[in-house]
């Protein structure tokens, strides 16, 4: 018989041990190392590497604690687990919830769509107004190597007429000093 299940395809839903010589006291503890080194020196604090392993170690308890019915509010989960709101952080749990590398996923998708974008303008180039040509025609060039995904969303600029600042943040890099 089929059961209602939550895990959406993750690998790591609910984990069922701890890690080797782990028990839930410790990882409270070590939870309660995280928040103090949280509320000391924030995100960017030079115990780095530790909250790494504090995180990679008490995954567990992160799944126990999101999972748990009701279901926390994202506040809670933030005043429980702060560092789980970071880039860092959050990507790496989701990997380990997934196991799937979300930047390489995205990026490899992006390009896959973007050839097929690509791919659907060059066969109906006829049809569109010289901005796009050119812009199609820069898109196509022999050395575009990974990033069709960014070529494309230049075409389709074009096409729906945008500014490539409606996008993306411009900005002048040539006046920063490289160390």
């Amino acid at each position: 018989t089929c059961a209602k299940i939550d895990s959406y395809g993750c690998v790591r839903w609910q984990p069922e041990d701890y890690p080797d010589g782990e028990t839930s006291a410790s990882l409270k503890e070590k939870k309660l190392e995280m928040l103090d080194i949280f509320s000391r020196e924030g995100l960017k604090g030079p115990q780095r590497e530790r909250v790494e392993d504090l995180m990679a170690i008490t995954y567990a308890k992160q799944r126990e604690y999101i999972n748990t019915k009701p279901s926390p509010r994202i506040l809670d989960v933030g005043k429980e687990w702060p560092f789980l709101f970071s880039q860092k952080f959050l990507l790496s749990h989701f990997t380990t919830l997934t196991n799937v590398e979300l930047y390489t996923r995205l990026n490899e998708d992006m390009d896959k769509k973007g050839k097929r974008l690509l791919d659907f303008f060059s066969s109906q180039i006829t049809r569109w107004r010289k901005e796009v040509k050119a812009d199609l025609k820069e898109a196509l060039k022999k050395d575009r190597e990974g990033t069709d995904g960014l070529a494309a969303m230049l075409v389709m600029l074009a096409h729906f007429k945008d500014q490539e600042e409606s996008l993306f943040l411009i900005a002048d890099v040539s006046s920063l000093k490289v160390p």
